[in-house]
Order: structure tokens, then C-alpha cells, then sequence
């Protein structure tokens, strides 16, 4: 296959055993993936069993997939035994030292889903009135 075609991605995954990383470099390869680096494979304890298992081998393989492979490898992993669990994501562009992830000035993470959002973080607060200034607009809206 050409570059053109070919993605990267990072392959996470817990095996039952230490043959985990072996197991997915198969399927990977079967599906003509490109394996560009394996981290090393460390036994964990897992927060709630998976299968009756209470502690897992947990993996991670950055490869070049083509795009259309990935379902495949997802249902190929899925029937293995060996295999718990997998998580196929596209790493993160790299940024440069020293900069920051950006975002849009004013508005939180969780505001940005809400609709509205934007125009409550646009409108300026009013400068706060004193005691008689406050009186003063209550009657003028009052009457």
C-alpha cells in the first residue's frame, strides 16, 4: 500500500498474558499495518475484572493503519481470547516546547457545549451600583 493511504495511530491494549503484544502485531500486520514503535508490556492490576481476570498485561503499539483496516482489526481483536480489551485513537499532533493547547479565551471546556454560552461570555458585567443608585433604578423600573 502507498503512504497516501496508510494513518497513523496508536494500538492500546490488556491481554491476559505477555503474548498480548505478539497477538496484535498479527492481526495488525494481517491487515497491512506498518508497526513503528512497541512499548514495553507491564503487568496491572485492574480496577474491576474483565472476564473474571483481576490483573492484566497492558500494551501499547504506535503503527500506520489504512483508514478502511480498522474495523476489521477491531472485530479480528474482539474474537481472540488473549485479548481483553483495545483502544485504537490517533495520537495527538506534537507541539512545539513551551506551547499551550489552544482554546478560546473566555470560554470553559464545558460552556462550549452549552448553547448560549458564547453571547453570556461576550456581555461585560455592569459596574456595581451603590445603595441609592440601586434605589433610584427600582423605582424607575417600578413605575
Amino acid at each position: 500500500m502507498s503512504d497516501k493511504f496508510l494513518k497513523s495511530y496508536e494500538v492500546s491494549f490488556l491481554s491476559k498474558s505477555e503474548k498480548g503484544a505478539a497477538v496484535i502485531v498479527e492481526h495488525l500486520t494481517r491487515f497491512g499495518a506498518e508497526i513503528s514503535s512497541e512499548g514495553k508490556i507491564r503487568e496491572m492490576k485492574i480496577s474491576y475484572p474483565i472476564n473474571r481476570n483481576e490483573s492484566a498485561y497492558f500494551g501499547c503499539i504506535q503503527c500506520k493503519i489504512p483508514t478502511d483496516a480498522i474495523g476489521g482489526i477491531r472485530d479480528a481483536v474482539k474474537l481472540d481470547k488473549e485479548i481483553l480489551r483495545v483502544l485504537i485513537v490517533s495520537p495527538l499532533p506534537e507541539r512545539a516546547k513551551g506551547e499551550r493547547p489552544r482554546m478560546t479565551p473566555g470560554v470553559s471546556s464545558e460552556a462550549k457545549g452549552r448553547t448560549g454560552a458564547k453571547e453570556v461570555m461576550k456581555s461585560k458585567p455592569e459596574a456595581a451600583l451603590s445603595n441609592d443608585l440601586l434605589e433610584e433604578k427600582l423605582e424607575e423600573i417600578l413605575n
